[in-house]
């Protein structure tokens, strides 16, 4: 499985686990944009394959 796919579902899951500091949310949340941006590129991509 696309480590995508792995680290997409704990990241938002395990939010108190990952933020110490404050402004660690917000790069967090950049973090998980980021990957949401790929991984529908990534399915994009797949689709077109095809």
């Amino acid at each position: 499985m696309d480590r995508r796919f792995c680290q997409f579902g704990p990241d938002p899951l395990l939010r108190s686990h990952f933020i110490l500091k404050p402004e660690d949310a917000q790069t967090l949340n950049g973090l998980l944009g980021t990957e949401a941006l790929l991984l529908g590129v990534f399915i994009l991509l797949m689709g077109l394959k095809k």
